[in-house]
């Protein structure tokens, strides 16, 4: 993620970081889907660096916006954590149709653990946004990683 806001904010500087961090990447072939996903992004962001403009491409727009909050927003409610308040009304909404789901039968929900993995992978498929846009969703999804990390690993 911080090379994404080093190509975004500062591209000129982006090909010396990005050649930094594959110097450290793991060298072994990814056998799991987040290490396959963080690999593919780090090729996406290699060659953004590596392009004559080298100006990453961010996607601000609203449904970008939502994408980031709805899913920080169920990954919230699968932790049990709170979420801010001026998104009140969208987990509402959320929770409601969930709970519709269930009812129908139309949806069958799986395991806390593979909802998790299924939805932490969704994370790293999201478009690059801005580093304005992107940080608060960030440090939501860190926080509620490490809570459902917690609670999966007791």
């Amino acid at each position: 993620m911080k090379l994404q806001e080093k190509l975004s904010t500062q591209p000129d500087k982006a090909a010396a970081s990005t050649a930094a961090a594959v110097k450290k990447w793991p060298t072994e072939t990814s056998t799991n889907r987040i290490d396959k996903l963080l690999d593919r992004r780090l090729e996406e962001i290699q060659q953004l660096a590596g392009a004559a403009d080298n100006k990453a491409t961010v996607d601000t727009s609203e449904q970008t916006q939502n994408q980031y909050r709805d899913l920080c927003l169920t990954l919230e409610y699968l932790a049990g954590l709170e979420s801010p308040k001026a998104e009140k009304q969208a987990r509402m909404e959320m929770q409601i149709k969930r709970l519709a789901d269930n009812l129908s039968g139309e949806v069958l929900r799986i395991p806390l653990a593979e909802e998790f993995e299924t939805l932490e992978a969704s994370w790293y498929q999201l478009a690059m946004t801005s580093e304005k846009i992107r940080k608060p969703y960030q440090q939501r999804f860190l926080a509620v990683v490490d809570e459902l990390l917690l609670q999966l690993n007791t």
